[in-house]
């Protein structure tokens, strides 16, 4: 699948930054400042913790980079935990790199069979 490189511009006249940057929503402050898609998950406090699952939240991140038009090119990750301002719960960032999806070229999926 052919990808859009850093120094192109969009149809907007956009870099690939600030497309990437627009797409994920949740940290419009960084615009411009980094290839990855981030995603801000709201947890309850409590459940938090040593043992949490991170993995559905990852999955989610990787999910809605591919639906907002860009394609992962590396593992989602935690980047963050902070204290959300309703004092019980913990907002989770998760990132994952990217690179702009080419809607010229055709979807393509490996799937592993077992």
């Amino acid at each position: 699948m052919a990808t859009r490189q850093a120094s192109a511009e969009t149809p907007r006249g956009e870099s690939a930054e600030q497309v990437i940057a627009r797409r994920g929503r949740d940290e419009p402050e960084r615009a411009g400042q980094a290839r990855e898609f981030r995603r801000q998950f709201v947890v309850d406090a409590r459940s938090y913790g040593e043992g949490f699952d991170h993995g559905p939240n990852q999955a989610g991140t990787t999910h809605e980079a591919v639906f907002a038009g860009l394609r992962p090119a590396g593992e989602a990750r935690l980047v963050s935990e902070e204290p959300h301002r309703d004092g019980r719960h913990t907002v989770l960032t998760y990132a994952v790199p990217v690179e702009l999806a080419d809607p010229r070229e055709a979807a393509q999926a490996e799937v592993e069979q077992s």
